[in-house]
């Protein structure tokens, strides 16, 4: 068994919309003021890493053996969930800043 086309044209798709997303909260880390940059761009270096790792995840997902496919397709997907709302945190955390 292997990953489906659809699968994987999702997950690109997927991965492309989260680099967006990290280089939006990159471009407002350079509008804030100085505390909220130095913490933003911090925390947009952490998701990167992990968005980094995620796609590494990707890559031995596509060339996984059937065997190791439900396991690594799992395991790729409670990461990208972690990611993602990791990434939602940062959002709303900017987002409260910038209201204060």
């Amino acid at each position: 068994m292997e990953l489906s086309q659809a699968y994987k044209e999702k997950t690109e798709a997927r991965l492309a919309q989260m680099q967006a997303e990290l280089e939006k909260l990159q471009a407002k880390a350079k509008e804030a003021d100085a505390d909220t940059k130095i913490k933003l761009n911090e925390d947009v270096q952490k998701l990167q890493s992990q968005k980094e790792r995620l796609a590494r995840q990707y890559e031995e997902l596509k060339t996984s053996t059937s065997g190791a496919l439900d396991s690594l397709k799992q395991g790729f997907e409670s990461a990208w969930e972690d990611l993602s709302a990791s990434i939602e945190d940062a959002k709303r955390q900017f987002s409260q800043k910038r209201e204060q």
